[in-house]
């Protein structure tokens, strides 16, 4: 766990390290970077100093001149414990490092994380995914046994009651990110549970068709770092408007000025850092 520079949210917990490159959104994932630097710096060090670090060996590898995920994840259980032993409420991004719904994640390893989700309810949970249909589908069949702060999460039921703490959200870069991930998020949605869209990159302008599929955030920025692709500001603009007329909490991320990142951009004179959820001190 870290202190996060993601401007909406505050820590990053990462329980499942490794991915794959699935979509235009991947193409220049700055985890995989990270993941690779971690690695480096794990096997600088002696095999009893590494420490989380050992987890992301394996993870990435070089092809040419860029670095790649391999496809292999790791699952860093003994970070578990970092939400449970914190009292403070705080908003958790889950993950930074890899996707909770990769294939290769297990319905076990995603019950110890939700698990996790309802012991701590003095915690906020963001989950966001590529790969919503996965999502979709362990939701569908999510169920609790147990009582109070002993319940655990098992699958083969047929849905429980949503957490009020916990954000689903999707990732949509273009118009056919929204083809391929608005409807199963937008059946989660239906089921109650609090949902969003992170359009970052955002890499063409894009209808969300809010009417059809109703969201409760929705975030937006342009691609920054190393190869950034380029951004249109309209494009924002655009989702804004949408956000309006829908009355849907908008937060603008970034633009990029050149090779400068700006956070928190102003848009037509106003700054959009709108966020539905309950203030949680720093």
């Amino acid at each position: 766990m870290s202190e996060s520079k993601i401007e909406w949210t505050e820590q990053t917990w990462n329980v499942i390290l490794g991915c794959d490159k699935i979509s235009a959104g991947c193409q220049n994932c700055y985890a995989i970077q990270q993941a690779y630097r971690n690695n480096a710096m794990a096997q600088s060090l002696e095999p009893s100093k590494r420490g989380r670090l050992a987890y992301y060996e394996g993870l990435t590898e070089k092809r040419g001149n860029r670095t790649e995920w391999t496809g292999k994840i790791a699952f860093v259980e003994e970070a578990l414990e970092i939400p449970l032993k914190r009292k403070k409420p705080t908003i958790y991004f889950v993950n930074s490092m890899g996707d909770l719904f990769h294939e290769d994640v297990t319905d076990e390893m995603l019950n110890k994380i939700f698990t996790v989700f309802r012991r701590t309810p003095q915690h906020t949970y963001q989950v966001l995914t590529k790969r919503p249909d996965r999502m979709r589908e362990y939701i569908r069949t999510l169920s609790w046994v147990g009582r109070h702060e002993g319940y655990e999460a098992y699958q083969g039921g047929e849905g429980s009651r949503p957490l009020d703490n916990v954000w689903l959200g999707t990732s949509i870069e273009n118009q056919k990110a929204v083809i391929d991930r608005a409807h199963p998020l937008s059946l989660i949605n239906q089921k109650g549970w609090n949902t969003f869209y992170s359009c970052e990159p955002l890499l063409e302008e894009i209808d969300l068709d809010l009417a059809f599929f109703p969201v409760d955030w929705v975030i937006c920025g342009a691609e920054s770092g190393h190869g950034a692709r380029p951004f249109d500001e309209d494009w924002a603009r655009c989702l804004r408007d949408q956000c309006v007329a829908f009355n849907v909490p908008f937060f603008y991320k970034q633009k990029m000025v050149g090779s400068k990142k700006i956070s928190l951009p102003e848009l037509d004179g106003k700054s959009w850092s709108q966020s539905p959820m309950e203030a949680i001190a720093s």
